[in-house]
């Protein structure tokens, strides 16, 4: 964890990983106003998080100021931690993260 106010604008992007986090559009926009998505709340203070080991890597970055905005880690066993709550994404947004999810998950 680095910080709970990273980022106000509410743009993301996938940095080049280990782990095949990729998209080729490479834009992910989550909601920082109220009203804005069906589930009716917003991403105010949202996390900066720095990886914690060799076996982590940093996946999205905050566009605004190249923060860390969530961190993929591969070892033991396998975890994503976002910066900011994964379902103020936009629709299409939130279903192309989760198919990129479901891939690092499933692979070996």
């Amino acid at each position: 964890w680095m910080t709970h106010y990273a980022s106000v604008k509410g743009d993301a992007y996938i940095t080049v990983n280990p782990y095949g986090f990729k998209d080729v559009r490479n834009d992910y926009s989550y909601t920082t106003e109220l009203g804005r998505n069906i589930q009716g709340y917003a991403a105010k203070n949202v996390d900066a998080l720095v990886p914690s080991s060799s076996d982590s890597y940093t996946i999205l970055r905050y566009r605004e100021n190249n923060l860390s905005a969530a961190v993929a880690y591969k070892g033991a066993y396998k975890s994503v931690v976002v910066g900011f709550p994964i379902e103020t994404l936009y629709n299409y947004d939130l279903n192309k993260f989760m198919q990129e999810l479901v891939k690092f998950f499933e692979s070996k």
